[in-house]
């Protein structure tokens, strides 16, 4: 039983402000230079006080409770509850600064490169209050930590102007989001306090959080059971663990988040309205930054690092053999376009993709959560399990986003009488569909992915038209509909998924607690050189009485194509 006290938001406030300055310079010098160079600073912040009015209280009826820091166990006459007061606080900003200069160098009428260079330094604020907690930090990267060249070429092959060769090449760095910093670096507040339950009249808990002041007697760890520790503080478990005095839960050779892209490509121009394409693109991840998750002697904490890298591998000495990998998140695409620009009353473009997007990393938004929006602390490091399948390998494949084959098609044509229609039509490959088993609290890609092959081709058109007509004087009304699918098409998209990381082979019995758990850690057993049979713990674990049995929509679809939507507008000028 619980008592639960709406939550609201007082205020949560985000401010940008930012300046620009340019500057160009000609010279003529083994050809002509366009020289420029630029500035800017940016400003950005967040003042947010959110979270529940009062206390959530809960009752645990009749049950113990054991310390985690102790392993005690204690209850009171009427067992124990827990109370908890979560919410969100806290007012920073952050100035940063870019600066970059390049040129563009014209060799002669048929070849121009460009070059340049860009760098900013950038700062990760904490949101402790620094007057009460002055040994909280924060990340600052400096401008020899994010120095981004860049180069690229346009070559008019023949010299006619109508066959153009160009490329390019460049490193580029992340900006870290606030997600980071308010769930980290002291922003939410989710603290736990458990006391003994001596009077079966609840109501008379009428106190705020703390460890004095609530009836009964106090029971929980030391000031709390902090599920939000913040890791810009000295953290105890890693100072001990790892004989680090003074460590915190940042890595003090912390890089920023860094990737890279080529590309390459050639245009043709058939005609004066029609032109032939070919692009290739490669893009790849040098590093990122996650919370890297450590399990010891029953509790887990996590590491602000760069994954494969630094401390991110020191901190599994368990397990050498099983370090946490880097992040891989490769994309590769060759594409052909046909575009036809307007003229004789109509325009159109057909193109034909081939990409390939593969690795372990599906980027800040984490489709293997079902597009989860929580940059740089996603579940992608939370444990070493989940990075390694049971073959005891690392887990690469193709990411959820990844469709080999992509073809569309649009045009748009205007009548004589003033009738404009449009159409957009497309088919592409389905994504793949992942098994994901759950030891304990980690999802874990276990057979692979895309072990479930990819979910039907999808297609779809689109249409939409649009019609003016004359009013009085200068006046004038224009009627529109877009029409989005227009043959009511319903190709399932993704499979039933309880925890929104991909469909799980096996569920809880009571749809309340194990949520479909086949292991309980610790994980030391699934660390083993052949590795592990997953269907073989799964069993195990329902034949000793664990909360399990095998899901029965474990391939059942539950994400559709959206249905027809017809949406008309009408507008007047004047």
């Amino acid at each position: 039983m619980w008592t639960i006290f709406p939550a609201g938001t007082v205020r949560n406030l985000f401010t940008r402000y930012f300046f620009n300055g340019n500057t160009t310079y000609y010279k003529s010098f083994a050809g002509q230079h366009t020289i420029k160079a630029g500035m800017r600073f940016e400003r950005f912040g967040n003042d947010v006080l959110n979270g529940n009015a009062k206390p959530n209280v809960t009752l645990f009826w009749g049950q113990t409770y054991t310390n985690p820091d102790t392993g005690n166990v204690v209850t009171g006459k009427y067992g124990y509850y827990v109370l908890e007061q979560p919410g969100t606080v806290g007012k920073v900003h952050s100035n940063n600064y870019s600066f970059w200069v390049q040129d563009g160098w014209e060799l002669s009428p048929r070849l121009t490169i460009n070059y340049g260079v860009r760098t900013e330094n950038e700062h990760v604020p904490s949101y402790k209050d620094q007057t009460l907690y002055p040994d909280a930090l924060s990340i600052d990267f400096g401008f020899k930590d994010k120095i981004a060249p860049r180069a690229g070429f346009a070559y008019d092959v023949k010299g006619d102007g109508k066959w153009k060769a160009y490329g390019s090449y460049g490193w580029f760095y992340d900006i870290t989001k606030l997600e980071l910093p308010r769930g980290s670096f002291g922003g939410d507040h989710w603290v736990q306090y458990a006391w003994t339950l001596d009077s079966p009249d609840f109501t008379a808990i009428q106190c705020g959080e703390g460890t004095s002041g609530c009836p009964g007697t106090y029971i929980g760890p030391g000031n709390g059971y902090d599920l939000r520790h913040s890791s810009n503080q000295v953290d105890e478990l890693f100072e001990s663990y790892f004989n680090r005095p003074g460590m915190t839960g940042i890595d003090p050779n912390l890089k920023p988040v860094k990737a890279g892209e080529f590309t390459g490509g050639m245009e043709h121009e058939l005609n004066p309205t029609m032109s032939l394409g070919v692009r290739y693109v490669h893009k790849w991840m040098f590093r990122t930054i996650e919370d890297v998750g450590i399990y010891v002697q029953g509790s887990e904490d996590y590491l602000i690092s760069n994954p494969g890298e630094g401390l991110a591998v020191e901190m599994e000495p368990l397990y050498p053999a099983f370090p946490t990998p880097k992040p891989k998140r490769d994309y590769d695409s060759l594409e052909l376009r046909l575009n036809r620009r307007f003229a004789n009353h109509w325009q159109g473009s057909a193109s034909y993709l081939y990409s390939r997007l593969y690795g372990n990393y599906s980027g800040l938004a984490s489709a293997d959560e079902n597009g989860r929006v929580s940059p740089n602390v996603n579940r992608y490091y939370d444990n070493t399990i989940m990075s390694y399948g049971q073959d005891g390998k690392p887990i690469y494949g193709n990411l959820p986003t990844d469709r080999p084959h992509t073809l569309k098609l649009s045009g748009v044509y205007d009548f004589k009488w003033g009738t404009i229609l449009g159409a957009n039509w497309f088919i592409e490959s389905g994504t793949p569909q992942t098994t994901a088993m759950l030891f304990t609290a980690y999802p874990v890609f276990s057979l692979g992915r895309g072990d479930l092959g990819r979910s039907p081709k999808l297609s779809q058109l689109d249409m939409n038209v649009a019609q003016e007509f004359k009013l009085v004087r200068q006046s004038r009304i224009q009627l529109s509909a877009n029409i989005d699918n227009v043959f009511d098409q319903d190709t399932w998209t993704a499979l039933y998924a309880p925890r929104g990381y991909g469909p799980q082979k096996y569920v809880s019995v009571t749809g309340t607690a194990g949520n479909g758990v086949v292991y309980q850690m610790p994980p030391a057993p699934l660390f083993q050189p052949g590795g592990y049979n997953a269907d073989a713990l799964a069993q195990a674990y329902i034949a000793s009485g664990g909360n399990l049995k095998a899901n029965p929509f474990y391939t059942t679809p539950n994400t559709f194509q959206n249905r027809r939507q017809i949406r008309v507008q009408a507008k007047i000028t004047f």
